[in-house]
């Protein structure tokens, strides 16, 4: 998993991919759908699978990640 909102690769996967001459597939880009913009527009706080999921939910409830979201979601 890697996107704006959840960047861990960056900690070891991608610098171990870089020293062994990997590729690397990365999945879930838009972060749960959360850098579409369908979490910030009105009357969509209750859709979707973060308002229903609460694997989602916590994966995705931090701070950080709600300022980097607003903020790509307003330069897209």
């Amino acid at each position: 998993m890697y996107s704006l909102v959840k960047r861990q690769a960056e900690v070891e996967i991608l610098p171990m991919a870089i020293s062994e001459d990997l590729g690397v597939v990365c999945y879930s880009p838009l972060g749960a759908g959360l850098l579409t913009g369908k979490y910030s527009a009105q009357g969509a706080a209750g859709t979707g699978r973060i308002a229903k999921s609460d694997f989602y939910r916590v994966r995705y409830d931090d701070r950080n990640i709600t300022k980097r979201r607003a903020g790509f979601v307003s330069i897209a």
